[in-house]
């Protein structure tokens, strides 16, 4: 048995002891009392009763302690392995989790917590609960008292039909509450330029939220109030046993009783957290570098117009468009980092790639150039060389980190080391973003040399105008009012 139902099982034992702890006792008290008024306390058996109630009570504390230690290390094994499951998933495809923003993979990984917490809040509750509740009915039936097992399973029954009617208002209240957050994080994000402006923050409406809340809160209290009524209808049928002390037993019970079974019927008001789906790996085609009736961007479509490439081996083309057109998604989306709104891509197998930030780290410049691949270490010094970056020796040890000194590094130097990390590698297409921004007319003159001396198609995504130095550009728009392919007619 493993550990989640070894915790469900004490849990359960821990809650059938609490509630023989409190009807043992009642009974007890009510016994001595009364064996007092009749004058018979000298021969009153205090043994027994006073062993069960031991019994019970440190079979409560020892089932409670154990379901706790269980269920916790269940709940932080169930996190840990889903974890690693979506962590390998996301290693092995990269494109599933570089396609989606900070905060949709916040709440990928917060699902996963909150499916794991779902041990504490809906299966344990569960569990106790029918554990009570088929205690409940065997003593019923033992003791004779049909009424009192009808009345039970009325309020139980009706409670737990009211408390499933809140899971309806509970989703809600989940999409409001997101819809609010998504809402109030836009109105955070523009606060500088508000208060710049003097203009007031348009806040969200709280009242779907609200209303939401007041839903799920009424159908909760109704199956409360339906349980504790049928609670109090059981306690009251009891009258007829005729015995006092069976009585503030049984009544001892039902009053303990009404805790575990609260949080049973509290349960099916959650809303169970659905399974992490398999997202569609947005990895394209291989083939020819190429794009059909593509669309770029993140929610929606940045490029109002479907763009057509299908470069011939060895073309140059110089991506053109305002800022927000898609020019850097439309990049992503042919490296496969970013999954197409609409349409198709291929891409070459051997691709090269120079993001317009890249990737410096703290090592060697020889370590940063084969980050991808292992280097010719002469290709690479004399590419150091005509880049004007011969002062970066391949053992020269960068740091990064912030730290300005002598061995940081300029993002200019980062640019053309992005740059000719990608040289090195053997590709059939390389595709650039703004790769002249804040190099010097020398650093220009070089890059456009080592451009010209590359063989396979080109793609450049640049506003610099010093790009048209180079020779054979086709450029296409993509502007969301016309868009022009390179090799055939869109």
């Amino acid at each position: 048995m493993n550990r989640l139902r070894w915790g469900l099982l004490m849990g359960a034992v821990g809650a059938l002891a609490g509630i023989g702890l409190m009807g043992a006792s009642g009974a007890f008290i009510v016994a001595t009392g009364l064996a007092g008024l009749a004058g018979l306390g000298v021969g009153f058996n205090l043994l027994v009763p006073s062993a069960l109630i031991r019994f019970f009570a440190l079979t409560r504390v020892g089932a409670a302690y154990a379901s706790r230690l269980w269920l916790h290390d269940a709940l932080l094994a169930r996190i840990n392995r889903d974890r690693v499951a979506l962590f390998r998933a996301w290693a092995q495809r990269p494109r599933l989790a570089l396609g989606q923003r900070g905060w949709q993979l916040d709440v990928v990984v917060n699902q996963i917590d909150r499916r794991g917490l779902e041990v504490l809040t809906g299966q344990s509750p569960r569990a106790t609960g029918y554990a009570v509740w088929a205690g409940l009915v065997i003593a019923s039936l033992v003791a004779g008292t049909w009424l009192t097992l009808s009345l039970l399973c009325v309020g139980a029954g009706a409670a737990v039909v009211l408390s499933r009617a809140g899971g309806a208002a509970h989703r809600q209240l989940d999409d409001a509450r997101a819809e609010q957050v998504s809402a109030l994080t836009h109105v955070l994000l523009s606060c500088r330029e508000s208060l710049a402006y003097r203009v007031p923050p348009d806040l969200p409406s709280t009242a779907a939220t609200a209303e939401a809340d007041r839903r799920k809160t009424r159908a909760i209290t109704a199956a409360g109030l339906a349980l504790d009524a049928g609670l109090i209808a059981a306690a009251i049928s009891l009258t007829h046993l005729n015995d006092p002390v069976w009585i503030a037993g049984a009544l001892m019970v039902l009053i303990a009783a009404r805790e575990p079974l609260d949080l049973w019927v509290a349960s099916y008001a959650q809303t169970p957290t659905p399974a992490l789906a398999p997202a569609d790996d947005p990895t394209p085609a291989y083939g020819a570098l190429a794009t059909r009736n593509l669309q770029v961007g993140f929610d929606g479509a940045l490029n109002q117009v479907p763009l057509t490439l299908a470069p011939a081996p060895g073309e140059r083309v110089w991506l053109q468009g305002p800022s927000g057109s898609g020019k850097t998604a439309a990049l992503d989306t042919l490296a496969g980092l970013l999954p197409p709104v609409a349409g198709q891509t291929s891409r070459p197998e051997r691709l090269a790639y120079t993001p317009q930030f890249p990737f410096i780290f703290d090592d060697t410049t020889a370590a940063n150039l084969s980050l991808y691949a292992a280097i010719d270490p002469d290709k690479a010094s004399a590419l150091l060389v005509q880049l004007g970056l011969a002062h970066h020796g391949l053992d020269r040890r960068f740091q990064m980190g912030g730290r300005i000194s002598a061995d940081s590094v300029s993002g200019g130097e980062a640019r053309r080391l992005g740059l000719i990390r990608s040289a090195l590698q053997p590709s059939d297409a390389w595709l650039l973003d703004e790769p002249l921004v804040g190099l010097d007319e020398q650093a220009v003159d070089a890059v456009i040399e080592l451009l010209e001396a590359y063989r396979g198609t080109l793609i450049i995504v640049s506003h610099d105008e010093r790009v048209s130095r180079l020779s054979g550009l086709t450029p296409v728009a993509l502007d969301g009012v016309t868009a022009r392919s390179a090799g055939r007619p869109t």
